[in-house]
């Protein structure tokens, strides 16, 4: 598990979502898979909001974004200056075997990207 996070941009967070007229903030995930190949991954939202008109409104339950490696590079247009990070640990099959790792980065913006729901 490499511990890789997005360099930052120039945009505030306000600015980053400030002309979306309807998407979803992941603020946080509760759950993400990538393949041995790096190449298919999928999360699913823990913490998540939708967007209207540049403001957060409602919650939204257990959104799932699922997409390749080249479609998640090629879908960023914006990315935020500001940079969280939180303790993790990447965990793996039987027996568990379990890896501290840092989790976060900036924000980014995603055009053109469907989320699916989770149940």
């Amino acid at each position: 598990m490499a511990n890789t996070y997005m360099k930052p941009g120039d945009q505030t967070f306000d600015e980053l979502i400030g002309d979306i007229r309807h998407g979803v903030y992941l603020k946080t995930f509760m759950e993400w898979n990538i393949d041995d190949k790096r190449f298919n991954e999928r999360y699913v939202g823990h913490e998540a909001y939708l967007i209207e008109n540049g403001e957060l409104t409602s919650y939204v339950r257990n959104p799932v974004l699922e997409l390749t490696t080249p479609k998640l590079y090629s879908s960023v247009d914006a990315v935020s200056k500001e940079m969280e990070f939180d303790a993790g640990t990447c965990g793996k099959g039987d027996p568990m075997q379990g890896a501290p790792v840092y989790e976060g980065g900036p924000s980014v913006r995603l055009r053109n990207i469907r989320l699916g729901g989770g149940a």
